[in-house]
């Protein structure tokens, strides 16, 4: 089965349409990236291929946006592309290897995790490609000037509405921000483990996905500790729903209570359309729950989940929910 991408009318719970992976680079693809923009173009990261696509609302792939399907590299675009075809050969001179997480910011700039390369990059409307931060090479530093920041295992991202991005940088742990400049630093996080409390004091375990509140509260899907953390603006860390212990206690539960609920191996989360809720990946369980501010978290669907670390979930402004299923994932 190839990998696809469903738009769900959230208020019937019906599908919209469905692309399939044939319908990218030859059904070669590994989708493991998705966003929406505000006028519903998507755009997705290909980790096989190392290109981010962008698909237009009726569900027809324009092609590469940016990025040479199948040639890997670290290279910034140096001026701005036409949308071109998705042959192999015509798009470029930008490179990635293993694209992943992204994210789009209220004008339509593309905020992308190029993880082998440990670096975010930025990619304009129009596929102009912009190193923002990391050093290049796995490591684990904040600094002033982004590219002196260091990460490993990136995987998730988010933006707020003030441009700043959030980053689960999954094999050190932490919670980092970026702000437009590309200045980096540590929002909560240290080693390993679960632990609750502000900043440094705060631990996650392999957290994988970030998303953010109106009021810039940031929620996080915390994986191996089976549970969505709360940091809020203070940077203080606390559950708000899944594991009561919050170490690592798995299953599948809704309930009106936050301590109460369970989650296996969950993976993505996006934040609904109002800021009242969110949507996270309850992978293992094959299902899309809905989780509330207050924690209270109830099924809203689900659906088909057949690889490991897989799949992506997004809102556009109409509340429709999109979520790519996935067989292949990379790590």
């Amino acid at each position: 089965m190839a990998d696809r991408i469903r738009k769900i009318n959230a208020d019937t719970r019906t599908t919209l349409n469905i692309l399939q992976r044939d319908d990218f680079a030859g059904g070669t693809s590994d989708i493991n990236g998705m966003d929406v923009a505000a006028d519903g173009t998507i755009y997705c990261t290909d980790y096989d291929n190392y290109v981010i696509y962008k698909i237009y609302p009726s569900g027809t792939v324009n092609g590469v946006l940016a990025g040479k399907i199948g040639l890997t590299g670290d290279i910034e675009q140096s001026g701005v592309q036409s949308v071109q075809a998705y042959t192999v050969g015509t798009a470029g001179p930008a490179r990635f290897h293993d694209p992943i997480g992204i994210c789009i910011d209220a004008s339509d700039n593309i905020y992308m995790a190029d993880q082998t390369n440990s670096k975010i990059k930025r990619v304009s409307p129009s596929g102009r490609v912009k190193w923002l931060a990391g050093t290049g090479a796995a490591g684990d530093a904040v600094n002033d000037d982004g590219r002196l920041a260091a990460f490993d295992g990136l995987r998730g991202m988010c933006v707020d509405l003030s441009g700043n991005i959030y980053v689960a940088d999954m094999l050190n742990h932490k919670i980092k921000k970026i702000y437009p400049s590309g200045k980096t630093v540590l929002l909560a996080g240290s080693v390993a483990g679960f632990n609750n409390g502000n900043g440094t004091t705060a631990r996650f375990n392999l957290p994988r996905d970030v998303c953010v509140d109106p009021s810039g509260n940031v929620y996080v899907v915390d994986a191996f500790n089976n549970c969505i953390r709360k940091i809020d603006q203070s940077g203080n860390v606390t559950i708000l729903a899944g594991g009561a212990s919050g170490a690592g206690t798995s299953g599948y539960t809704d309930n009106n209570d936050g301590s109460l609920v369970r989650f296996d191996n969950p993976s993505r989360v996006a934040m609904g359309v109002n800021g009242s809720f969110m949507y996270v990946m309850d992978m293992d369980n094959s299902a899309i729950r809905k989780v509330e501010l207050s924690g209270k978290t109830t099924t809203f669907m689900h659906y088909r989940h057949d690889g490991a670390w897989s799949g992506d979930i997004c809102v556009d402004k109409s509340g429709i929910l999109y979520i790519l299923e996935e067989n292949n994932g990379g790590l």
